[in-house]
Formats: C-alpha cells, sequence, structure tokens
C-alpha cells in the first residue's frame, strides 16, 4: 500500500511539474509572438510562421513514430543495462530525426518561393526538431523534471532573450535565422 501511494505522489508531482513547464512555455511563446510581431513586422513573421509551419508537419514524417519507440524501448534499456542503457537507442532516433529533417528542409529550401527568408527558414527550422527527442530519451529514463526544465522553460527562455539580443544588435532580417540557430547550438 505504501508503494502505490509513493507512485500516486511521483505522479501528481510529474503532473505538477508539466502544467507549470507548459503554462510557462505557452507563456514565453506568446511573449516571443508579441515581441517578434512588434519588432520584424507581419511580412517577415508570417513567412517563419509559414516555414516552422511546413517544417513541424515535417517533422512528425520524420520522426516516423521513433520518438515513442524511444520511450518505450529506453525504458526496458534503462531497467535492465542500468543507467544510460538506452543511450544507444537515444543516439540513433536523434541522428535518424536530425538526418532526415536536414534532407526534408533542404527539399523544402529547393522548393520554397523566394520571399522573404524561406529558403533560410527551410535550411535551419529542421534543427529545432531535434528537442522533442531529448525530451523524451529524459521520459525515457524517468526523468522528467529535466526534460520540462530543457524543453519547456530553457528552449523558450533562450528564445526570448536571443529575439531581443538579435534585434537589439542590429539584425533584422535575419534575427528569426539566428534565433532557431543559437537555440539549435545551446540545446544540442
Amino acid at each position: 500500500h505504501l508503494s502505490s501511494m509513493k507512485e500516486l505522489k511521483l505522479v501528481a508531482k510529474g503532473g505538477i511539474f508539466s502544467l507549470t513547464g507548459d503554462a510557462l512555455n505557452y507563456s514565453l511563446s506568446y511573449l516571443f509572438l508579441l515581441l517578434a510581431a512588434n519588432f520584424l513586422g507581419p511580412g517577415l513573421l508570417g513567412s517563419y510562421y509559414w516555414a516552422i509551419s511546413i517544417v513541424s508537419l515535417v517533422g512528425e514524417f520524420a520522426d516516423g513514430g521513433l520518438g515513442q519507440g524511444l520511450i518505450y524501448f529506453g525504458q526496458k534499456d534503462e531497467v535492465a543495462k542500468g543507467e544510460n542503457g538506452s543511450l544507444p537507442v537515444f543516439r540513433f532516433v536523434l541522428i535518424w530525426i536530425l538526418l532526415v529533417s536536414l534532407i526534408l528542409g533542404l527539399i523544402l529550401a529547393l522548393a520554397a518561393p523566394n520571399t522573404g527568408n524561406l529558403k533560410l527558414f527551410a535550411l535551419i527550422l529542421p534543427l529545432t526538431l531535434f528537442w522533442p527527442v531529448v525530451y523524451k530519451y529524459c521520459v525515457a529514463r524517468f526523468q522528467i523534471l529535466p526534460g520540462i526544465l530543457y524543453g519547456d522553460v530553457l528552449r523558450p527562455v533562450l528564445r526570448v532573450g536571443s529575439l531581443v539580443i538579435f534585434v537589439a544588435l542590429g539584425f533584422k532580417l535575419l534575427t528569426l535565422f539566428l534565433v532557431e540557430l543559437f537555440v539549435a547550438a545551446i540545446l544540442l
């Protein structure tokens, strides 16, 4: 009976962490959107969101269910092989998703019209698809809080902060490109 009470407390604690992380993530995402719209204007922001919606859709195909496989097999490997037992599975999934995403991003860049920075966005945005894999790896390792801090807190904080910095430095046309490149470089 004590064991099931501990499990219920862990589930409740994980739920609270998840909800808090989601609330912070959404709040910072809206702040990013408001700042980007104010600093960069509708044309550049529209191009960015067009590209990110296509890349997100492409990301679903690039994943091919491997993220869920990472959670399933990663947990088994962690239990059977000990701590970091799921690292080979994580590496495979991460490399696969990055490779497929970059190939699909290149195809998207070639197909994108020559308006705004669509071609640049198509090349860099696939690098944003890896962080959900890292989050799923944390879940597979039974480390929910680090996953939430990584994906729901650190990522949006970096995006908002780097947006403000790059705008202040005068990189108006390249700001969103540089933000995503900077965040990807820090989180990888």
